[in-house]
This record gives structure tokens, C-alpha cells and sequence, in this order.
């Protein structure tokens, strides 16, 4: 362990975060690493492949997992050398053997840390790449053939690297380069199974780019949006099964909701004015609608989400610890209690985690995805189906838990699965504000569901949103 990380563990800062008038939200904040550290992204992954989740943290000049101890709080160890201006990818199995492994984009090409069965990375260098400025990287399966590829953002135009076989996971550009873009996302659009990619140009323009499932793309004839300055998430919005966008405005202005309305075709609604930039997509509250997180130099801000969109954003207040202005958040359980937690990456390079404590009496249902062999599966979907039809969808990469918030009514009759192999788990929880571990069938398992046409293939999806 260097120094530069090391020595800049501290104890858990006791704070209070409180919501008024409503939501209530409380939590406490806990300093993963102090300012000197000079990290400049944070990534949630299962590093270990056990339940629960880490943080692979970027630093000036080297990598960093911490993990978070219920006693101890957090600690943090260097896994490998970084370099200035690398870009730090969606940590992902990039050679099929059941381990998350690390992606950095450099000056000039790819390095790949791949897990080895301790737990160590051993470095391995995909062929030199033109010397190129990155403003971001995608992971996504983006050909189906089972394994994660990848979209560079460029402003000189942005490219799609294949993933090799299992055995090489090495990267290689194909066809020609896409749009130039800043910021980007991908998802499954038009519900056909395999991922397309939104791409947000330098000028604002956001243009939607339709996978022919084979890794080829195709954009749409008009852009889908402008004015727009980075990309907050992707997810099922407003409750009607489809994936919808929510973009952040250049001028500084309210995001953009983009409902999803089949076919291809987006329109737009509003979102209620906010006095802090939108930053992450989380269910702060259980209730199964996707709430927006946003956070400025005046602090946090959560406007609650509902099927007729965004109510007022509601200022929330932290005490005994202040709030830093993030180049970075991310959310996840940290703490497996159901509740979706909250770390910033401040400018200063400070990480702190922000605790959720929310009373509330909604209900959850935690699930910890397993593959075949029983390690941390990357590329499930999972749906929840209440009694009067309705669905609570997350497509779910990074980490391998996931929870849903189910409100107050324990209405679920059946959760599905849909797997990275092509197999269908259907299944009833007998209990809930409580973790599951689910289990991977294997594709030649005749019991086991398969997949029907149209629904997600393996895939892998960045929920965290990073300034730029």
C-alpha cells in the first residue's frame, strides 16, 4: 500500500443527512480517502466475488479497491500503477474466467488488469491504438457474442474496440469511427435485444445509434436532442417497460426527460427546476420509482420520481461533514441494508461516502446474481411483475447485487432473471427486505427457461455519471 492512499484512510466522520420537509432522508458520512489522495473516478464493482460491493477508485498514479467493513468502516489497498490522463473503464470479466478485471485507456492504447485467483492483476497490453484524448470509455456487449466490448469517446471521433476471444481478451478497433462525443451511454433502445449507444457531441447534439446486433451501428436520421452537455442515465422512468433517458442541459438549465415511447421514438418532458446540477439515478426511497440525485457547491438536492415525472427537487442538509462539490458519484448498498448509498469523488480528489439511514416504510428485495459456477454473474436483467401488472426493471452489470424497492404494498408475484447465457430464472421470493442469492442455470440445463426474442442479450451498464 503507497503512501498517497494509505496514509489518507481516516475513521467514519459522524453526520447527519436530513431531508425537509420530505423526503426524510438521513445518513451518515464516512471518509474513504482524504483530499491528497488525488483520485479522479470511482467505479462500483464486486471485485472479490463476494456479496457486497467495492470501489475501484483512480488515483494520480495508481488504482485503488476499498471496501467498507461494518465494524471498521472503510480501508483501501493499490492493486497496480496508474499514469496521468488515463481513463479508468466499467470494471468488467474481460476474459471469461468469472473475475472482474480493470480497463485503462492511456495516450497511446488499452491496458488490461486482469484478476488473477489470488486476487492480483496481471497487467496485459492490447496492440498500441492511435495516440488519442478520450473523454470516456463504454463497456457493453455490443456484437452478442457473450463478452464485453468497448465504445471510445472521442472529440476527433469515437470508435468500437471487439473483445477477442476469451483466451486473447484483447481489443481491436473495427469499421469505421462513429460521431465525436464527450459523453455517452448505452442501452437497449428499441427493445431488440442488444445495446445501441446514445453519444453526446461537443456541440450539444445527442444522436441515438441503433445496433444491428452484430457491433455495427446505424443513427437515427435526426438528433433526439440538443443543448445538451453529458448524459445522467438510462432506466425504466416511468414504469411502462421501456427505457428512458435522462440528459443534463449544457446552459445549466433543468435536465431533459426523454420517455421512451417504442419504435424509436423519444419525446420530451419536463423536469422541475433544481437549484444543483443532476447527477446520479437512484431509488433513495424504496419505492420503486427512480428518484434524481443532484449535487452542487449549495449542497444535495433529490427530486422524487413518479409516473408522471420529477416532483420539485427538495434540498437536503448534511451535518458534521461537508458536502463537496463531485467530479464523480457513485450510488450502491454498501452497507446491504436495502437502502442505496452515495459516494462522491470531490474535485480535491477527497472520496466520501454518504450513508443512507432513511427511515422509511417501503420494502426491498435484494438479490446477490451468481453465475454457473457460482462467482459473481455481470450481466443479468432483473424484473420484478406485481399482481396488477406492473414491473420494476434493472438492467444490471456492475456490481452483481441488486435491489429493488418494492413501496409499501408486497404486491410481487414473480421476479425473472433474464441471464447473460440465454437462460430465464422465473421466481417467487418467500420474504423480503432481505438478500437472495439467485444461481445461473447452465445453457443445457432443460429445466431451466430460455430466453424469448426481443429481450436483453449479456450486456454491461455504467450507472455512474462522471463531470467532465
Amino acid at each position: 500500500m503507497r503512501a498517497a492512499i494509505g496514509a489518507c484512510l481516516l475513521a467514519t466522520v459522524p453526520a447527519a443527512l436530513v431531508a425537509a420537509p420530505a423526503p426524510r432522508l438521513e445518513a451518515a458520512g464516512e471518509t474513504v480517502l482524504a483530499a491528497g489522495a488525488g483520485v479522479t473516478s470511482a467505479r462500483v464493482a464486486e471485485i472479490d466475488g463476494q456479496a457486497g460491493d467495492e470501489l475501484v477508485l483512480l488515483a494520480r498514479d495508481e488504482i485503488a479497491v476499498a471496501r467498507r467493513d461494518p465494524v471498521s468502516g472503510w480501508t483501501a489497498h493499490a492493486v497496480a500503477r496508474a499514469a496521468p490522463g488515463d481513463i479508468l473503464a466499467t470494471p468488467a470479466d474481460f476474459d471469461g474466467n468469472g473475475r472482474v478485471d480493470l480497463l485503462l485507456r492511456r495516450s497511446d492504447g488499452w491496458l488490461l488488469l486482469l484478476q488473477r485467483a489470488d486476487g492480483s492483476f496481471e497487467p496485459r497490453r492490447s496492440p498500441p491504438a492511435p495516440p488519442a484524448i478520450a473523454s470516456g470509455v463504454l463497456v457493453g456487449d455490443l456484437d452478442g457474442d457473450g463478452d464485453p466490448d468497448v465504445i471510445e469517446l472521442a472529440a476527433a471521433g469515437s470508435r468500437i474496440w471487439l473483445n477477442g476471444a476469451h483466451a486473447t481478451a484483447i481489443l481491436t478497433a473495427v469499421g469505421a469511427p462513429l460521431p465525436a462525443a464527450r459523453d455517452g451511454l448505452l442501452l437497449d433502445a428499441d427493445a431488440d435485444g442488444d445495446l445501441d449507444a446514445v453519444l453526446v457531441a461537443p456541440d450539444g447534439v445527442v444522436a441515438l445509434l441503433v445496433n444491428g446486433g452484430d457491433g455495427s451501428f446505424s443513427p437515427l436520421p435526426a438528433p433526439i436532442a440538443d443543448g445538451i452537455a453529458f448524459a445522467i442515465g438510462a432506466a425504466d422512468l416511468d414504469a411502462d417497460g421501456d427505457t428512458d433517458l435522462l440528459l443534463g442541459a449544457g446552459d445549466g438549465s433543468s435536465p431533459l426527460l426523454l420517455r421512451n415511447g417504442g419504435a424509436l421514438r423519444f419525446t420530451t418532458a419536463p423536469v422541475a427546476a433544481a437549484a444543483q446540477a443532476p447527477r446520479a439515478l437512484l431509488d433513495y426511497d424504496g419505492d420503486g420509482f427512480t428518484d434524481l440525485l443532484l449535487v452542487g457547491g449549495g449542497g444535495i438536492e433529490i427530486a422524487r420520481g413518479g409516473v408522471l415525472g420529477y416532483a420539485p427537487a427538495v434540498p437536503v442538509t448534511v451535518r458534521g461533514a461537508p458536502v463537496p462539490v463531485p467530479r464523480s458519484v457513485s450510488t450502491a448498498d454498501f452497507d446491504r441494508d436495502g437502502r442505496v448509498d452515495v459516494v462522491l469523488v470531490a474535485d480535491d480528489g477527497n472520496v466520501v461516502a454518504l450513508r443512507n439511514l432513511s427511515e422509511t416504510p417501503n420494502h426491498w428485495l435484494g438479490i446477490d446474481l451468481r453465475d454457473t459456477a457460482g462467482a459473481a454473474a455481470l450481466d443479468a436483467t432483473v424484473v420484478a411483475i406485481r399482481r396488477d401488472g406492473g414491473r420494476i426493471s434493472r438492467q444490471q452489470s456492475q456490481p452483481a447485487s441488486v435491489t429493488l424497492g418494492l413501496g409499501q404494498l408486497l404486491q410481487i408475484d414473480l421476479v425473472v432473471v433474464y441471464w447473460g447465457n440465454g437462460t430465464v430464472t422465473r421466481w417467487q421470493p418467500d420474504g423480503f427486505d432481505r438478500y437472495y442469492p439467485l444461481r445461473e442455470p447452465a445453457a443445457t440445463d432443460p429445466a431451466s427457461g430460455r430466453r424469448e426474442p426481443g429481450t436483453p442479450k449479456r450486456f454491461y451498464v455504467d450507472h455512474r455519471y462522471e463531470c467532465r
